[in-house]
């Protein structure tokens, strides 16, 4: 990250008119009834590039695994997801909106998005590479990034909004998910491209 540090106002404003300029259309009953901006002050708004985690399955550790040291089973353990079914990784990912991560922490497929979170201690670096460097936005605050409402929010880490209640959070909601949109079509892109590493 740190030497993306000069382009973080760019990135900020590049997002930020992106949700303040773009349009939203509205609909009732699957029918559209209205073009509506989000509004959003720029002295308010943080957002630098996008947070997000992928899977990637893998092999079983097998026995090469066993042979050498003799703890095949808590090696498969540690790798395998209930919820998914499969041993893997997990890969949490920073997007840039240049299309370039950030930042790449790998872990055991078995951990959820905020135990990795915690792990990588992402949200603590980012902190400090801001700090040291001076960076603040309009209002003094830090740089964030945009993730999931799964994610816990943190003073680098803004998940959408919960449950929103209030009509303007549902639409900065839903905007904010067709701009995070880019990250999910790089994750597209490497399931395409490397196709193989996904199918062991």
């Amino acid at each position: 990250m740190r030497q993306w540090i000069p382009k973080i106002n760019l990135f900020w404003k590049a997002i930020w008119k992106k949700l303040v300029d773009g349009l939203l259309i509205e609909s009732e009953n699957g029918r559209p009834i209205r073009q509506v901006h989000v509004n959003v002050p720029a002295e308010s708004f943080t957002i630098f590039g996008f947070l997000d985690d992928t899977g990637i399955k893998t092999a079983a550790p097998g026995r090469e695994t066993q042979q050498q040291n003799l703890f095949q089973h808590d090696i498969q353990h540690a790798f395998y997801s209930r919820y998914f079914r499969y041993h893997g990784l997990k890969v949490q990912t920073l997007l840039l909106p240049n299309g370039l991560f950030g930042s790449i922490f790998v872990a055991s497929l078995r951990n959820n998005d905020n135990g990795i979170l915690n792990m990588s201690r992402l949200d603590r670096y980012l902190q400090d590479l801001f700090t040291e460097n001076n960076m603040a936005l309009p209002g003094h605050r830090l740089p964030a990034v945009y993730a999931d409402g799964i994610f816990a929010r943190l003073p680098c880490v803004i998940p959408r909004y919960r449950d929103p209640q209030n009509v303007e959070y549902r639409r900065i909601n839903s905007q904010m998910s067709s701009i995070r949109e880019s990250i999910e079509h790089v994750y597209a892109h490497h399931h395409n491209v490397c196709h193989g590493i996904h199918e062991w």
